[in-house]
């Protein structure tokens, strides 16, 4: 009966969240209006097929069964992508036995740059629990499109002549065991914010399996 109930909870906090999307780059710009506030605002996610940092190909199929959030970056940024998977990284330390769970995706945006050995060494700097992802253009514009991210490619001069940076939507997303959207975090979210609200879900969604230590 719980579970009936939250169903439409959730699809509203999709709707609502799918809305706003914040870019950070070369002008930060203000917020973003870009799914309009339909039906259509409550589809977030999407199928992918993509090369995890190991070389192995993967689909949404192999993270079936585990909570995903999820932060579309490049291993170039200079400051707000290391900015927000330091919060994942720190929030994962800190979920304690509930990690074991979660599973944090590393999407590039940058597939020119990031090959699978570029991402391999880039994400141990911050998590050995992190899976990044690379692929074609073609296969990265689809995720992104479907989890709404916008990205855009400019020439940043100050750090080099053809120096390629990104305008980007920087959100982390929370996607439940069955692959779909629950919520999204913003920019710059705390760590602690990211664990407090996982585990209100999960409270929601799956009561009997939260541990005593996890249910306060």
């Amino acid at each position: 009966m719980v579970t009936k109930m939250i169903f439409p909870v959730l699809a509203a906090v999709a709707a609502i969240g799918a809305g706003t999307f914040f870019l950070v780059g070369k002008d930060k710009p203000e917020p973003q209006n870009i799914v309009a506030n339909t039906a259509e605002a409550q589809i977030v996610g999407t199928e992918f097929s993509l090369l995890d940092h190991t070389g192995k190909r993967v689909t949404e199929k192999d993270y079936k069964g585990k909570y995903l959030l999820i932060y579309f970056g490049y291993t170039n940024c200079p400051e707000i992508c290391p900015i927000n998977l330091a919060s994942i990284s720190d929030a994962m330390d800190k979920f304690g036995s509930l990690a074991d769970e979660i599973i944090p995706l590393f999407v590039t945006i940058d597939p020119k740059r990031d090959s699978v050995e570029q991402i391999a060494e880039y994400i141990p700097m911050f998590s050995d629990r992190i899976i990044g992802l690379t692929g074609t253009p073609e296969e990265l514009d689809q995720m992104a499109a479907g989890y709404r991210v916008f990205y855009e490619a400019y020439i940043n001069k100050e750090r080099g002549e053809g120096f390629v940076d990104f305008n980007h939507s920087s959100l982390t997303f929370l996607v439940g065991r069955d692959g779909k959207y629950l919520t999204h975090f913003p920019d710059g979210v705390e760590p602690e914010t990211i664990v407090s609200t996982t585990k209100r879900m999960i409270k929601l969604l799956e009561p009997e399996l939260l541990k005593p230590e996890l249910t306060n």
